[in-house]
């Protein structure tokens, strides 16, 4: 599967086809990464239904790379519980029982949260441990972030109408309210998915066609001072991408991958 331009989308009839699509994107991105001036390959990663579809696929994906390319793999997740990794709710403890036993990335190079800290100190200190990571980036630039999309539009910890959505210093922030349990997370905000070089949103099943059906009066937004030649990216209260203005997606839908490259700047607006 070849790299996604700007506004790829891509339906699939199955989580299986999904997966191995996906599996596949993660490894040509690392390969190209790895080649590049920076020659290494900073993942980020968010949970859900996304830890068995890669601990399935990825591991395979990766493997003709060999070992000795995932020293050079830095693994951050995009949003954590603040619960103990034992947890089944904690995101990096899934990985690590799923994916990470099968896909060898050194322990010092997957950053994960502190969850014996407070909701607060543990955001700080995912904060520092990004920064010690991505030495010489003012916003730590991941090369690929893969997020969901929940029923109500939200992606990280970052929900529809919350005050986080207007967050703009701080690259990780503390979450004690989530509308969806457990309420105390860690979430990266807006300007660290803003600033990746490649995001893709993953949406599976029945239930994710409502939050993703556009109706074309979605007005085109053109470009802005703030991202200058780069597109400008309308999320609406649902987090519609405007990509999606020419494409309805109507009653049952199976499984949905998008991709931008590039995304700079979000905009929150509620169309009614």
């Amino acid at each position: 599967m070849a790299a996604p331009a700007s506004g790829f989308i891509s339906v699939f009839s199955s989580p299986q086809e999904l997966g191995a699509s996906l599996a596949q994107l993660v490894a040509q991105r690392a390969a190209c990464c790895l080649a590049g001036a920076r020659a290494r390959f900073a993942l980020g990663l968010s949970g859900g239904s996304l830890v068995s579809m890669l601990a399935r696929e990825l591991p395979a994906a990766a493997a003709p790379a060999g070992p000795a390319s995932l020293t050079r793999w830095t693994l951050g997740f995009c949003d954590e519980r603040l619960v103990p990794f034992e947890h089944a709710d904690s995101t990096y403890g899934l990985y690590r029982t799923h994916l990470l036993s099968k896909l060898p990335i050194p322990d010092s190079q997957v950053i994960t949260i502190n969850p014996q800290l407070p909701v607060e100190e543990a955001a700080e200190d995912y904060a520092k441990k990004l920064r010690q990571a991505f030495q010489g980036d003012s916003i730590p630039v991941f090369d690929l972030l893969i997020l969901g999309v929940g029923p109500d539009g939200h992606t990280c910890s970052l929900f529809p109408d919350h005050p986080l959505l207007q967050e703009r210093e701080k690259i990780v922030a503390p979450i004690s309210d989530s509308p969806k349990p457990p309420p105390q997370r860690v979430t990266l905000t807006l300007p660290v998915l803003n600033a990746a070089r490649t995001v893709i949103f993953v949406a599976t099943g029945e239930g994710k066609a409502a939050v993703l059906k556009v109706t074309p009066r979605v007005p085109p937004l053109g470009k802005s001072q703030a991202c200058g030649p780069r597109d400008r990216i309308c999320l609406r209260c649902y987090w519609i991408p405007r990509h999606f203005s020419n494409f309805g997606v109507e009653g049952e839908m199976e499984t949905l991958i998008t991709g931008w490259l590039e995304m700079n700047h979000y905009e929150r607006k509620l169309i009614r």
